[in-house]
């Protein structure tokens, strides 16, 4: 499976393909602000779902842009497929349930042994 990034205006979409890059099974497009991301759009091929390709593109974009809380708007039947991936319901919204994932959280305490390391010529553990 190959996924591919492209920048739009606002934000990304991404392109998932087959093994040999000559099928697209599925996309995700991303709106970007300052602070957060929407997830506005994940799809898959219907001969695709179930397989955990849906899975593997998400958890792509989560690890691409982890260090921004990200949300998403899904129908109540997707609710349990985004908790699985770390999403908490913020509120409901007619048919749709708002989703939120917090930012990934860096480690200072990794960090400054990191730095502590290379600043005394020795090796990142």
């Amino acid at each position: 499976m190959l996924i591919d990034r492209f920048e739009l205006p606002r934000g990304y979409r991404y392109i998932l393909w087959n093994e040999s890059g000559s099928v697209v099974i599925g996309s995700a497009v991303i709106e970007r602000s300052e602070d957060s991301v929407l997830l506005r759009d994940i799809n898959l091929g219907r001969e695709f779902r179930g397989e955990g390709v849906g899975t593997r593109l998400l958890e792509y974009i989560l690890e691409d842009l982890g260090e921004f809380e990200i949300r998403v708007r899904t129908f109540r039947g997707r609710v349990g497929w985004y908790e699985r991936h770390g999403f908490q319901r913020i509120r409901e919204i007619g048919e749709l349930v708002e989703m939120r994932r917090p930012p990934r959280r860096v480690s200072m305490r990794g960090m400054c042994t990191f730095w502590y390391e290379l600043s005394h010529d020795r090796a990142p553990r």
